[in-house]
């Protein structure tokens, strides 16, 4: 294995404290509502009158803060600390 092409650590968010890590903002909760309505970075982008990219950011930090696997199971585990039943 050449130097530098070895597996990559997964991003630290030592600058979130651990409140921060379990509760998402207010914006992060409209745009996960809107996930869960379905739409697509792109239309939440527009929705929201800002870029795609901002979106993709704000979705992949959500990811990390719920741990999840994809935008699907974020919106399941933001579901169940909503206490809203998840119906599979």
């Amino acid at each position: 294995m050449s130097k530098g092409k070895g597996l990559r650590k997964p991003p630290r968010l030592s600058f979130l404290t651990g409140d921060e890590m379990r509760n998402l903002t207010t914006r992060e909760e409209g745009i996960i509502e809107l996930i869960a309505k379905g739409l697509s970075n792109k239309m939440i982008a527009a929705e929201l009158g800002t870029s795609e990219q901002t979106i993709k950011n704000q979705v992949s930090l959500m990811l990390l803060k719920l741990n999840a696997d994809n935008r699907a199971h974020a919106v399941a585990i933001w579901l169940g600390k909503q206490g809203d039943p998840i119906c599979l």
